[in-house]
Formats: C-alpha cells, structure tokens, sequence
C-alpha cells in the first residue's frame, strides 16, 4: 500500500492542492494526517474539508494550533503562545463558523481525544501517529534531527519500551516542526546510536530493525528553506519512504493575506481581520520558509543543497 503522510498544512489550500494533486499522480491508496490543519494561512475550511474527506479517519491527530481553535489549550499553553497565531486562530473560527459542514466537523472531531496518538500495525511495525511525539505528549516540544542529546533520546527511550511491551519494531510519524526528518536508533554501549538521515527530495530511505520517528516536513508553511510544499509517501509493501517536494503559488496565499488585512474589524461586525505585523510576518514565512535560529550551520548548508534538488523537472510558478 501506497500512503501519503502529510502535516501542517496550516490553512494554505494552494499549497494543499499541489501536494494532493502530486500524491494522486505517485499512485497512493490513503492519506495520513499529523496535524495541524488550521493556523497561520488565509483559507481554513478547505483545510478541514480535506480532512473530513480525504484522511484515513484512524490516521489522523489534532496538532496544537487544532486544539488551540478548539479552545483546548491550558493557561500555561496559552501564555507562551505566539500572538501571531492567536490573530489567526480568530480570524479562522470566523471563517468556519460561516461553513455549516466544517463548522460540525470541527466540533465533533478538534477533541482531547484526538491529540492521542494513533496507532497502525503494519507487517509487524508499529506505526505511531502523534503531532509533536509521544514522550510527555508535550505540543511545545520541537525535535529536529540534531537534537540527539535531548529530546531525540527522550522520544527513543519511550520508543524502546514500546518495542519491548509489544514486540513489534517501532516507527514513530510526527510533524510539528516543519522541518523533513528520518532519524533511527539502535542500543549501544553508551546509551542510543542515533543516525540522522540527510533528507533529498524523491530519494527513497528504507525502514530497517532501528527505532525510526520520521516527519514528512511541513505542506504549508515549511522552515527549512525551501518553499516547496512538503510531503512524503510510505510504500508499507517495501517499508520505503520517499520525501517529495512540490512547487505551488505562493503568492496566491501571499495575495490573500494582504486582502484579510483589509477587512473590517470586529467593531463593523463583518468579521475579524489581521494586522499589518501579522500579515507581514506570515508572507515572511511563505516568501523564505526561513529556518529556526537554532539551527546548525551544517544543516543549514545540507537545507541549501536540498532545496535545489529537482527531482520532477518542475519549473517556477
């Protein structure tokens, strides 16, 4: 079976039709879904109505700016909250009260349930399908490939207790940072061996016997310095994943940013509308997909050789 494994696609419905149109033309059989299908981009309802209709309804998880629209966030949560994506979170709750269809599919599925993982058990691996990792269950941890001291270990000790209370072999989905990443580890003598794969565009990476967390990176707003949308596909037959990157117009989201600036404010009762700041740090995002300051320098280059590889002779748009 062929599956497309998409995360974050925060509102950015041109960006979501180009990586759909790519995953139907790769021949997938289902989609997954790691979260985050709200915040941040201009167009919320076409984003759930994806969800609702196109997602594998046991393959999917609620990401934290999910739960924020559904107001499932603590206090604590709220309070180290960017205010950009508050803005945004509003101006959506106005969009999808306007859609009786998405407006129900909200209330019935941006559930605490909902940000559980998920589970899959797969020619006996067990895929787990979470939003920002299973340790803690924290949305406010970040795990990038280089972070292998910290919470990659935490993430790989509770992989291992896993693998030893199942039996199965362990591959962990995960999305959140929007940055692609497969990383595996073994036991050592000293604790995890842990490899982090370079990621290229349609290069194929085959699953083995090591504890994986694989994240498809990021369909609308990606940060690691390629515009491309971003995505990847499972074939669970060979346990091979191949990343894919999919050019797409954004400046049409770019466009409709500056229109929802223009709207009237709450005080007109025509809806709410967002701030010149917001909007321009949003169009920042889509224009460099700029990657966190954390960052390593070498990952930084392995980013710039990666965004150059073409693998589909895709021109500008």
């Amino acid at each position: 079976m062929r599956i497309a494994v998409f995360s974050d696609i925060h509102a950015n419905s041109e960006a979501l039709q180009a990586v759909y149109i790519d995953s139907q033309a790769q021949g997938v059989d289902t989609c997954w879904f790691l979260g985050d299908a709200v915040g941040y981009g201009p167009d919320a309802v076409p984003a759930i109505k994806f969800i609702k209709y196109m997602i594998d309804p046991d393959c999917w998880v609620a990401g934290n700016h999910d739960a924020m629209f559904a107001d499932l966030l603590t206090e604590d949560e709220l309070r180290v909250t960017a205010g950009v994506a508050l803005d945004v979170i509003q101006l959506h709750h106005r969009q999808i009260a306007g859609d009786d269809e998405a407006k129900d599919f909200c209330e019935a599925n941006f559930t605490d349930e909902r940000r559980v993982p998920r589970e899959q058990h797969i020619n006996g691996r067990l895929h787990t399908i979470t939003h920002a990792g299973q340790f803690e269950r924290h949305i406010f941890r970040y795990i990038y490939p280089w972070q292998k001291r910290f919470f990659l270990t935490d993430e790989f000790k509770w992989l291992q207790s896993r693998q030893e209370e199942t039996g199965l072999l362990q591959v962990e989905w995960l999305g959140h940072t929007h940055v692609p990443m497969l990383v595996r580890a073994a036991s050592g003598e000293n604790g995890f061996d842990i490899e982090a794969e370079r990621i290229e565009p349609c290069k194929p990476f085959k699953l083995d016997e090591r504890l994986t967390i694989i994240n498809p990176g990021s369909v609308g707003q990606p940060r690691d310095g390629d515009v491309r949308a971003a995505y990847l596909i499972f074939d669970s037959d060979h346990d091979e994943v191949t990343f894919r990157r999919v050019l797409y117009p954004w400046q049409e989201p770019f466009r409709k940013l500056n229109e929802l600036m223009q709207i009237p404010g709450e005080e007109d009762e025509t809806g709410a509308k967002l701030a010149e700041s917001t909007v321009d740090n949003l169009k920042r995002r889509l224009a460099t997909a700029e990657p966190t300051n954390s960052t390593p320098p070498d990952w930084l280059s392995h980013f710039e050789y990666a965004a150059a590889v073409d693998c589909n002779g895709d021109a500008d748009v």
